[in-house]
């Protein structure tokens, strides 16, 4: 791929940029933000491996990233002013609340590859039972009439 501005080619490494790393969530500190400026920069020829060190797939959109760790991720939550929803508690052991003003509305939940893992429509129970979900992150959207709202839960 083409080398954005500002970051420097050697003809062999690129240097003098940041590849924003997050060392925050990851015990490693080499796995790559959405915004990293290396996501789909590597070359494909180059590729041995069919899992990067996580064992996820090596080239997950259509370019390699360059580093150890291919960046999985393309569902993120955009922050919304809308308060139609509320949930609690979270972290979540087995049931979340909602609290609602809504008769009836609808959910879906997806794991972080973004896959649907739960859904139901036209629920009228002041809770989600995710019981039968394994410890992690997740994103719950719920839905009613012409509102929508996204959460990012965790579940213990």
């Amino acid at each position: 791929g083409d080398i954005p501005s500002g970051i420097i080619n050697d003809g062999n490494n690129i240097t003098y940029t940041d590849p924003i790393y997050n060392s925050i969530n990851n015990v490693n500190g080499y796995k790559l933000t959405e915004n990293s400026t290396v996501v789909n920069l590597g070359t494909n020829t180059g590729v041995t491996q069919s899992t990067d060190l996580a064992g996820n797939p090596r080239i997950f959109d259509t370019t390699v990233d360059i580093g150890a760790y291919e960046l999985q991720s393309t569902l993120s939550i955009t922050n919304t002013l809308a308060n139609d929803f509320k949930i609690y508690p979270n972290p979540v052991n087995n049931i979340l609340n909602i609290k609602t003003d809504t008769q009836k509305y609808n959910y879906r939940i997806y794991n972080i590859q973004g896959q649907e893992v739960l859904k139901a429509n036209n629920v009228t129970s002041s809770t989600i039972d995710l019981s039968t979900l394994h410890t992690g992150i997740y994103v719950l959207n719920i839905s009613s009439d012409n509102k929508s709202q996204s959460f990012k839960i965790t579940k213990l």
